[in-house]
């Protein structure tokens, strides 16, 4: 099975949800719901946000994790 199609939008607005890319596996925290996914430029099935703190986001994945 595939996983979601990723759009990563410029306002937070915008996203469904705001994501945070941590440094370590430990600090993930809902990164199950990007996993497997596939980034896209049109018709997604969930658009993120990328912010600037980890307080800030509802997910936490690393840059190896995040879908490309």
């Amino acid at each position: 099975m595939a996983g979601p199609k990723i759009q990563i939008v410029n306002h937070d607005y915008e996203a469904k949800h705001k994501v945070f890319l941590c440094q370590s596996d430990y600090q993930q925290k809902n990164h199950q719901l990007l996993m497997g996914g596939k980034l896209v430029t049109s018709s997604p099935d969930v658009k993120v946000f990328i912010v600037q703190h980890d307080y800030q986001a509802d997910i936490k994945i690393t840059h190896k994790n995040f879908p490309k």
